[in-house]
């Protein structure tokens, strides 16, 4: 009964793993999806923005004041931008479509994804604190913990088989057909014996032993592992939050460069040729995509280290469950 409520709360807390691990997996592909939706929405003022370098490329030739090559340079630049935006389209709807079947969605109904960025602080983070954190808090290693008290309590049970076994047992028979009183007296018999079992040949039983022995080294040597694995993954979830907050910076000042460069050019458009200006449009639109990519990275990274730390609570209804003291919003 004991090994059976336990494995019962073993049970419970995988399915409370899974539910985390699904819930931080569901967030992660629909924020892909909406990556890529401000990835075709940079295609597409990139392709305007290419569209009018044609166009300016096109009356500076008929002016007399460029080369017809350079219009020809932006037309093709154009012409792979609209290509470029019609394989983004294409991929969002196949990532789309499998979206839809992890969900359990019908693929050929129609959905909408609502360009929505989730807002949760950035932790304070402490390594030795977090890692603390996630010894005390993870489920998986609150279960190797118990199972290595079940492998220690079948050693115990094998310990208990070696032992000598002492049994008392009584037999009393009352029976005949004289009687005194109410009471039949007539033929009664008693017995009565001590049983003592010595442990000399208990191969099996020392068999038994041994492999819980073995066993429980095993599953102590699994429970060390297990904490070296949750430690490092606590530290790369760690890892992740610095390297995309250092990554959103980089490309927020890359944008900026893009769109200065952009301007300097539209300043003085003598000065430039249409392979200067499509460069630069193509530079504005790849520090966009690595700046939201960065974004989506970072929004990733936060629900990964409170998932690597056990922290992570989610409601009936599979929400996000702030933690005291936590805003959360969505944007």
């Amino acid at each position: 009964r004991m090994q059976a409520q336990r494995s019962l709360g073993y049970a419970s807390r995988s399915f409370g793993i899974f539910r985390r691990d699904f819930y931080v997996a569901i967030v992660t592909d629909y924020l892909g999806l909406v990556l890529q939706l401000q990835a075709i929405a940079n295609a597409e003022r990139g392709l305007a923005l290419n569209r009018q370098i044609e166009e300016l490329e096109t009356a500076l030739v008929e002016t007399g004041r460029s080369q017809p090559f350079q219009a020809d340079e932006a037309r093709k630049d154009t012409l792979d931008a609209v290509d470029d935006l019609a394989s983004r389209q294409e991929a969002y709807q196949l990532s789309l479509d499998r979206f839809k079947v992890r969900i359990g969605m019908d693929p050929e109904r129609p959905m909408v994804i609502i360009p929505t960025e989730i807002q949760i602080p950035i932790p304070e983070v402490d390594q030795d604190r977090a890692i603390h954190y996630a010894m005390e808090y993870r489920l998986d290693l609150q279960t190797n913990r118990d199972q290595l008290e079940d492998a220690r309590r079948q050693i115990d049970l094998a310990e208990n088989g070696m032992l000598p076994d002492l049994e008392l047992k009584g037999d009393l028979r009352i029976g005949g057909n004289e009687v005194i009183d109410g009471v039949d007296f007539g033929e009664t018999r008693a017995s009565g014996g001590v049983f003592l079992s010595l442990p000399l040949d208990r191969v099996d039983e020392s068999v038994a032993l041994r492999q819980a022995q073995v066993r429980f080294a095993q599953d102590e040597r699994l429970y060390s592992r297990s904490l070296d694995d949750a430690a490092v993954s606590v530290r790369q979830s760690i890892r992740d939050i610095d390297r995309a907050q250092f990554s959103i910076l980089l490309q927020e000042r890359s944008v900026e460069i893009a769109e200065n460069r952009i301007a300097s050019i539209d300043a003085a458009p003598d000065r430039a040729t249409a392979r200067d200006r499509t460069t630069a449009v193509a530079g504005l639109r790849t520090a966009e995509d690595r700046r939201d990519t960065s974004k989506r990275d970072l929004q990733v990274a936060v629900l990964k280290y409170l998932n690597a730390t056990g922290i992570l609570r989610l409601t009936p209804e599979g929400r996000l469950q702030p933690l005291p003291n936590m805003p959360v919003g969505e944007v």
